[in-house]
């Protein structure tokens, strides 16, 4: 599942060509599978991707604000919501070891990301952007949200743990496979 980021990729190269990786959707697809390929090196070589995800939180963050900036003027919030997403990236970065969780971080960019997009799905006419790009992302990441409240709980029970991991398996290929819908049928822009 962890490869199924390739998906929305090829589909992204292969119906809009290398261009549209520069278009706010396309950086976040390109970014997933990057970040995606770079998690299972850091699994193999260290056996610990915690370092991997200090550092692409604040970065996925960024490129789903941009995706929600499309649609949606967040000008007004954007000083404050960096600023909340950058300190607590600091805060951990400093306090914890690179090799431990970055719980905190999860909970607060899982939350905003969920919480701005559910405001722009009440505030935006439905439309074709909203229903295959950010409607799949709050949904994503809201589950993403509640599973960041209780990582420690879930890590802690091997039975919890792997019923939770097929789960989140299936969400992500998911996610995944909406991406590639929207792209192969030109619902994305």
């Amino acid at each position: 599942m962890l490869f199924s980021s390739a998906i929305p990729l090829v589909f992204l190269l292969k119906s809009r060509g290398h261009l549209f990786l520069n278009s706010e959707f396309g950086k976040l697809i390109s970014f997933r599978f990057l970040t995606d390929i770079l998690c299972f090196l850091f699994e193999v070589t260290i056996e610990n991707s915690n370092p991997l995800f200090h550092f692409t939180l604040p970065i996925n963050f960024y490129l789903i604000y941009n995706i929600y900036s499309k649609v949606f003027n967040l000008k007004s919030i954007e000083t404050p919501l960096f600023s909340v997403v950058l300190g607590v990236f600091c805060y951990e970065l400093y306090n914890n070891s690179i090799l431990e969780s970055n719980q905190m971080i999860n909970v607060i960019s899982y939350f905003l990301i969920s919480i701005l997009g559910f405001v722009i799905i009440v505030k935006v006419p439905f439309n074709d952007y909203i229903k295959n790009v950010i409607f799949p992302i709050v949904g994503y990441y809201s589950i993403l949200f509640f599973y960041s409240i209780f990582e420690d709980q879930i890590d802690n029970s091997i039975f919890i743990y792997d019923y939770i991991f097929y789960v989140f398996a299936s969400i992500t290929l998911f996610l995944n496979l909406i991406f590639s819908r929207a792209i192969w049928l030109k619902k994305v822009i």
